[in-house]
């Protein structure tokens, strides 16, 4: 019985790494429509690689142009303003009455979740 290890594959085939391309030397039909394939991918290639680079130029010039600070308060700075404590936060949170994002541990909220907050808040009956 012959050991995977010991078969040796012909010289042609042997795998080799991807960092340059393989000379293939195949004629005919064949070879005409395989060299006219890889051009063709080439091609595109360059076209996508072009491409993707004028759409990361474009995106940077917007945020460059477009760079917005958004205000974002803790759960200290929360009760700071309120007066509700993290537990009450965490009921009303629990609730989808009050939104937040959490990075991490830490809670925080943006000012439109508090505007937000405010606006469904009933100031006559003390109900969220």
């Amino acid at each position: 019985m012959i050991q995977s290890d010991q078969i040796q594959q012909p010289k042609a085939l042997q795998l080799r790494s991807a960092k340059r391309p393989v000379p293939v030397n195949i004629e005919g039909a064949v070879g005409e429509l395989l060299a006219g394939k890889f051009a063709d991918l080439r091609i595109r290639n360059d076209n996508l690689e072009r491409r993707i680079n004028e759409w990361t130029v474009l995106l940077t010039q917007i945020a460059e142009n477009t760079k917005c600070t958004i205000r974002t308060y803790t759960e200290d700075d929360f009760t700071e303003m309120f007066g509700v404590k993290k537990r009450t936060q965490l009921n009303y949170r629990k609730a989808g009455k009050l939104h937040y994002m959490k990075p991490g541990e830490k809670i925080i909220y943006t000012q439109q979740d508090i505007d937000d907050f405010i606006q469904r808040f009933d100031s006559l009956n003390f109900k969220i």
